[in-house]
């Protein structure tokens, strides 16, 4: 897997009954990079997105559009996020 689609994957076809902890481990790295630039409001949205897969019960989740949506979404601010910081010069 290139680093340019650390998250492409799971933004691509969600598989909702195995990636709850694929996605923890992903977020735990992007964590990591948003410290290491000294970005808060990156953190804080980084914890804000770990709390909720935490919370959302992957099995339920094919049933529920709405957080099917907020997942996905805030996916894809990650994979953003990842490849700015990937991109910018420390």
């Amino acid at each position: 897997m290139g680093l340019d689609k650390f998250f492409n994957d799971i933004e691509a076809d969600i598989d909702y009954n195995h990636v709850k902890e694929n996605l923890k481990i992903r977020l735990k790295t992007l964590k990591k990079l948003a410290s290491s630039y000294s970005n808060p409001q990156d953190l804080k949205k980084i914890q804000y997105i770990t709390m909720f897969i935490e919370e959302v019960n992957f099995f339920q989740l094919k049933n529920d559009t709405s957080k099917q949506d907020i997942l996905k979404e805030n996916l894809k601010w990650c994979n953003k996020k990842y490849k700015e910081y990937l991109a910018s010069p420390k």
